[in-house]
C-alpha cells in the first residue's frame, strides 16, 4: 500500500460518489493524486456491538463552527488555497480513520485518550464513550470507498474516504470479531 505508483487514480466519478463529496469541493485533484479505490484490509475502533456512529467521520461526530461558511464557493476557495498539509487534515476530518495491524489501533486510542485526559478527565472518558474500546477488523472493495496511497509509517494510520451507500457494519471480519483494545496493549504500554 505504500508503493504509489501502483495505484490508480479514482475517476471524477468515484470522487462525486463519496459520501462527504460535498465537502470536498476544490480538492478533486489533491484526492487523485493521493487516493486510490482498491481492494484493503484495515483496523479500526467501533463499540460492541457496533452502532451507527462508527461508521461517522470526526467531523460529524465532534463538529465545530467552520471559520468560512460552508457553501461550496467558499469551500472551493478555502480547499484551492490551501497547503498540501492544510488539504490533508480538510480531507480527514470526514474520512474514517483506519490502521494497518490492530496493535497500532490500540496504541492510537491509548494515546490520544492519555493527551486528553491530562487536559480534561471527563472529556477522557467521554472520547472513549464516543469512538468505543472495541477493534475491528474491516474488508474493503474497491466499490466501499477511496483508500490514502501510503500509510503512515510510524503508526500505520490511513484514511478511508466511504462511498455514499458505504456501511462498516457490512464489512467486519466475522473472524477476528470486536476484540477489546486492551489486548493489544503491553503492560509497559498500558501504564
Amino acid at each position: 500500500m505504500n508503493n504509489t505508483s501502483k495505484h490508480k487514480e479514482p475517476t471524477q466519478e468515484q470522487i462525486e460518489n463519496l459520501q462527504y463529496a460535498n465537502k470536498y469541493v476544490g480538492l478533486g485533484t489533491y484526492i487523485q493524486k493521493k487516493f486510490h479505490a482498491g481492494d484493503v484490509v484495515g483496523y479500526r475502533m467501533v463499540h460492541n456491538p457496533t452502532i451507527g456512529e462508527d461508521s461517522l467521520p470526526v467531523a460529524v461526530l465532534r463538529p465545530k463552527r467552520p471559520a468560512v461558511g460552508d457553501s461550496p464557493e467558499e469551500l472551493r476557495f478555502m480547499h484551492e488555497h490551501m497547503t498540501d498539509g492544510e488539504k490533508k487534515s480538510a480531507i480527514a476530518k470526514y474520512g474514517l480513520s483506519h490502521f494497518s495491524n490492530p496493535m497500532q489501533c490500540a496504541l492510537n486510542l491509548e494515546k490520544q485518550y492519555k493527551k486528553i485526559q491530562e487536559i480534561n478527565p471527563i472529556e477522557a472518558e467521554k472520547y472513549k464513550e464516543q469512538f468505543g474500546t472495541y477493534i475491528v477488523k474491516v474488508n474493503y472493495t474497491e466499490k466501499d470507498g477511496l483508500v490514502e496511497n501510503k500509510v503512515q509509517k510510524k503508526t500505520g494510520h490511513f484514511e478511508f474516504l466511504p462511498a455514499k451507500e458505504f456501511k462498516l457494519s457490512e464489512h467486519i471480519d466475522d473472524t477476528f470479531g470486536a476484540q477489546p483494545y486492551q489486548n493489544y496493549l503491553s503492560d509497559e504500554q498500558d501504564k
